[in-house]
């Protein structure tokens, strides 16, 4: 942190973005900007009644050491559209 930088707080955050190809700010292909809220964002209500249910149960027995890394990958149903995932346990 210095003097220049700004607090993250609970107040909407605007955030300037751009990507090039070189580090000459004038000519980037992309660039835009989003308002953000970064801290506690409000989310919409989800209706459960609407959402569909992907189980998957992964039987596994875990060795007996304090700490275990455990990465696995798992392939979803085909989809057609975006999908969100909007709870687990």
């Amino acid at each position: 942190c210095d003097n220049d930088d700004l607090p993250i707080n609970n107040d909407t955050t605007k955030f300037i973005w751009s990507i090039g190809t070189t580090d000459d700010l004038e000519h980037h292909q992309k660039r835009g900007s989003a308002s953000v809220i970064i801290l506690n964002p409000v989310t919409p209500p989800v209706n459960i009644t609407e959402s569909q249910v992907w189980e998957m149960n992964v039987k596994t027995k875990l060795p007996a050491m304090e700490t275990t890394y455990w990465c696995t990958a798992h392939k979803s149903p085909p989809y057609t559209s975006k999908r969100h995932i909007i709870g687990f346990k």
